[in-house]
């Protein structure tokens, strides 16, 4: 019975193609730009593009796993992807802009009936205006996310850079965020953070040797004082939701 299963699933197209995204060395470092490295491959890779602006636009996860992370990985992509809008959305938040921000993405990310919502929307349609105006080709729209974003939410993201864990995490993220598009390229990253608090670095070409912890934990804590959100930069256009 197994057996048939396997090749009853080995039969089926594969619509999430999965890549590990090389790293020149264990550092983090190395680390953020092999996500920046990412998130530009795939996006460049499964954007859509406007028809009123001809402004080309994905949405993107990158799933990380745990809140400081987020927030560094989210100011790090806002200062070397100007262009894009990032949102950092973790358990962590204030309650009130947690919310705003699920109720913004919920209705931006239910893509099961298309995609024509997006760009109707009041604050996406300013900012692919915008991009047009000052001869920007392209804006990302980049959800910087815990767990959290795998626990009850059912979004479809064009793309997604998975931090390395567990396979049932892994699993759920393909499964649960992209479900209604069928040309999506999950791609995880090599390192991740150790339940110490330091990069745990999977095998290169260069060093072919297995998973361990190395270096030392980023800096910084995400309390309530750090609210870093770039997108949505407000709340205006959640009522409309």
């Amino acid at each position: 019975r197994v057996s048939a299963q396997l090749e009853a699933i080995a039969a089926l197209p594969a619509y999430r193609c999965a890549e590990l995204l090389p790293m020149a060395e264990e550092s983090v470092s190395a680390w953020m730009h092999a996500v920046t490295a990412g998130v530009q491959k795939l996006h460049a890779r499964h954007a859509l593009t406007d028809a009123r602006s001809g402004v080309a636009y994905s949405f993107g996860l990158v799933r990380v796993a745990n809140i400081a992370t987020a927030v560094d990985v989210a100011r790090h992509l806002a200062k070397e992807l100007p262009q894009a809008r990032v949102a950092c959305y973790h358990a962590n938040d204030w309650r009130i802009a947690r919310f705003y921000k699920e109720k913004r993405l919920d209705f931006l990310l239910s893509r099961a009936q298309g995609d024509e919502h997006i760009a109707a929307d009041r604050e996406i349609r300013a900012f692919l205006d915008e991009a047009a105006r000052e001869g920007r080709p392209d804006v990302p729209f980049i959800v910087v996310a815990t767990p959290v974003e795998e626990v009850g939410r059912d979004h479809d993201f064009d793309w997604a850079v998975l931090d390395v864990s567990s396979a049932q995490s892994l699993v759920q993220a393909a499964g649960t965020t992209v479900t209604a598009c069928a040309f999506m390229g999950i791609c995880p990253t090599l390192p991740s953070r150790s339940s110490t608090g330091g990069i745990a670095a999977t095998a290169t070409e260069a060093n072919p040797t297995p998973p361990r912890s190395v270096g030392p934990a980023m800096k910084g804590k995400a309390g309530n004082g750090i609210r870093f959100m770039i997108w949505p930069k407000s709340c205006r256009g959640a009522r409309d939701a």
